[in-house]
């Protein structure tokens, strides 16, 4: 059965008032197995007394642990110990989807009611996604090294700030300025990794990306102009038919695309139906043929463009037609820092190594994020799109919590002030808290 990709739009969920706060480790467990949780409370007298208290589960699927389903706002109930001050719980999640605790009062008096205590949730996977780790970032950003506003040791800063398990920079036809900002990250212990990238113009059409090559991809052709040509004109003979500028600035786009790989890269047809000047940068001919042969390693769905839309409509077009996937990734293509996070790419892998990252996209373990509009739009493999929307609730703002504290640090030591013990205290509360996210 062929997996194709989905997008599901969060609206801003409503806050509600609980009498306390309920935390519970792990928030990720393994799927069809008994799995013992630990939920920690922030008012110790309500557990007290386990007798007045029940503690109730749902699927997010909505069916109980025998099969039944689940009447409206029905719950099972949950057999459960408190000790040493924490609630324990063991458990079988069954499928792969998100299970919600809660923590209720029973009534003491006649006529009383029950009341809802708290919640928490918890994520059950399958082993092939319980193998693997998510890592949010970006890999389209500017910075003064082409046409955006800030330095590039900003764009790292901000990104850190927000966050981010990776980076890069990708200036216009410069992948000078992210190597260069590499170096200079390398001297400092943080928990971003930072990889090399440049947005690459051969035609004058296609923006194509290259995430993190060995090599520029620019100058390559400008320092190989007779080994380009060849390349071009041979790859001109594999194309389909099409008007003649068309196919050839479509073979140009392929060469980069080729020689990106070729030196270690990941490359990415960058923002499809861009729209300046009131034209899209590349006609449609090119487009169609980039889409329905995936000369590309991933499409860029998410760019805070107006595109959105019509990309994501595109890619489950083709799908639907070619019965094939199509890898995504999204990007805030941010000139200015401020608008960095507006969109991003959560990748699925066993590390941050670019190895891992690269192989994942390839894969199709990776996620487009819309994050610039009032609701929140994730793209990609829809088991993938429903685990990244609790990561987004559950995980990630942690790591942005820790992270903001990290960047404030690296900022102080790029100005030489001893930072060593804070950089050791980002690492140890992100490895603490990823340990115990997972369950072991």
């Amino acid at each position: 059965m062929k997996k194709f990709l989905s997008f599901i739009c969060a609206a801003v969920a409503v806050s509600c008032a609980f009498a306390a706060k309920f935390e519970i480790l792990p928030r990720v467990v393994k799927a069809d197995a008994s799995a013992p949780v630990r939920i920690s409370c922030d008012d110790p007298a309500l557990l007290a007394n386990p007798g007045n208290l029940a503690v109730r589960c749902i699927s997010a699927e909505g069916i109980f642990s025998n099969g039944n389903i689940a009447g409206w706002a029905k719950y099972e109930d949950v057999p459960f110990e408190i000790k040493d001050g924490k609630i324990l719980v063991s458990h079988v999640f069954k499928n792969q989807q998100e299970h919600t605790f809660v923590f209720v009062a029973k009534p003491q008096k006649a006529g009383e009611k029950e009341k809802v205590l708290g919640k928490a949730k918890v994520y059950s996977l399958y082993p092939e996604l319980f193998a693997l780790r998510p890592f949010k970032g970006e890999f389209h950003l500017h910075s003064k090294g082409s046409d955006g506003k800030n330095e590039p040791i900003e764009v790292a800063l901000k990104c850190l700030e927000k966050g981010y398990d990776f980076f890069a920079l990708s200036d216009h036809s410069n992948y000078g300025s992210s190597v260069e900002l590499c170096k200079v990250l390398k001297e400092f212990p943080i928990t971003m990794a930072s990889y090399r990238a440049e947005e690459v113009h051969l035609n004058g059409n296609a923006h194509v990306h290259s995430f993190g090559a060995t090599q520029s991809i620019t100058n390559w052709a400008k320092e190989n102009p007779e080994v380009y040509k060849k390349a071009v004109e041979e790859k001109l003979k594999s194309l389909p038919a099409m008007p003649e500028q068309s196919k050839y600035s479509l073979a140009q786009t392929c060469v980069a695309f080729d020689k990106i790989r070729d030196f270690g890269g990941i490359s990415v047809f960058n923002h499809p139906y861009w729209k300046p000047n009131d034209r899209t940068t590349v006609d449609s001919y090119q487009r169609n043929a980039i889409f329905e042969n995936f000369y590309c390693d991933a499409i860029e769905v998410f760019n805070d463009f107006d595109d959105t839309l019509l990309t994501m409509t595109k890619v489950a077009k083709v799908q639907g037609k070619f019965g094939k996937r199509i890898n995504v990734v999204g990007n805030s293509d941010a000139h200015h820092i401020n608008d960095i996070g507006k969109s991003y790419t959560i990748i699925f892998a066993p590390s941050v190594s670019f190895k891992d990252l690269a192989s994942a996209i390839r894969d199709g373990k990776s996620l487009g994020v819309e994050n610039s509009r009032k609701e929140k739009i994730i793209f990609g493999d829809d088991a993938l799109v429903e685990y990244a929307y609790f990561l987004e609730s559950e995980y990630f703002p942690k790591l942005r919590e820790i992270r903001a504290k990290e960047s404030k640090a690296l900022q102080a030591a790029l100005k030489d002030e001893d930072k060593d013990d804070e950089f050791e205290e980002s690492a140890k509360k992100i490895k603490d808290f990823k340990s115990e996210f997972w369950q072991k």
